[in-house]
């Protein structure tokens, strides 16, 4: 039993200090920025400072009850637009401990993304979460990743806009409410942050915020059943409805 004691003490010491840090995209996952349609995607990545409704509150949740853990931007956004990310950064103070931009003239994005994230994930030994949207390369640069790092990358969260064909690696997620309560039951988030998350959704007059009008807006409310079998269930129910009744009048317009 003596022999026991300091294995059992290293143990739960690991357990305790194991960190999860998170490695996200900036548009169409952070920022509303339609980047599937190049005019558009130019004018609000310049222009506009509009962030998905929750997502504010979630990564401020997980920064503040991780231990240790750091949130990486890496983003196709062109560097000589960094001065413009940072303003988004500091508007919604967003705790983003670094920021990785493309240089155009050098990478294209698959090839900056996973250099980047390979070149994050060597010089720690933290285990991630990996969020991004399905646009353009998000989805298949994390599941390449997963595939290196397979006991690395603890999830992925992939944000639907085009609705794309996912493969198996990527969790579909339709708002920050989706993650908060997948990372809820993954041991990683409070009940009240998920609360708090669902309250920033609910209480946003603009339901473009929450599903843009250039996205996938679902109307099959059966999308949403695994969080009714959650301590979340009425948050998720009154989202539901929401996000149901808001899709059934935009496909009718």
């Amino acid at each position: 039993m003596k022999k026991l004691i300091p294995f059992l003490l290293l143990s739960i010491s690991l357990t305790a200090w194991s960190k999860t840090s998170l490695i996200m995209d900036l548009d169409d996952t952070i920022k509303i920025t339609d980047s599937g349609h190049g005019l558009k995607a130019a004018f609000n990545g310049i222009f506009t400072k509009r962030i998905f409704s929750g997502i504010d509150i979630l990564l401020t949740a997980e920064k503040a009850q991780g231990q240790g853990d750091k949130l990486y931007l890496v983003s196709s956004t062109p560097k000589p637009l960094s001065g413009r990310v940072a303003a988004l950064i500091e508007k919604y103070e967003l705790p983003i401990d670094e920021t990785d931009l493309r240089n155009v003239l050098k990478e294209n994005t698959p090839t900056f993304k996973l250099r980047v994230i390979r070149d994050i994930i060597s010089k720690t030994d933290d285990d991630y979460i990996l969020l991004g949207d399905d646009v353009i390369v998000d989805y298949k640069v994390y599941d390449q990743i997963k595939a290196e790092y397979p006991d690395r990358i603890k999830a992925i969260y992939i944000h639907v806009v085009k609705n794309v064909a996912l493969p198996a690696s990527s969790t579909p997620i339709y708002s920050a409410f989706d993650i908060a309560v997948h990372e809820n039951l993954a041991g990683r988030l409070d009940a009240s942050s998920v609360d708090h998350v669902a309250a920033s959704i609910l209480d946003q007059k603009n339901f473009n915020r929450t599903i843009p009008s250039f996205a996938k807006c679902p109307t099959d409310p059966t999308l949403f059943d695994w969080q009714k079998q959650t301590q979340f269930s009425a948050d998720s129910q009154k989202i539901t409805d929401l996000i149901v009744n808001e899709c059934t009048k935009r496909q009718a317009n």
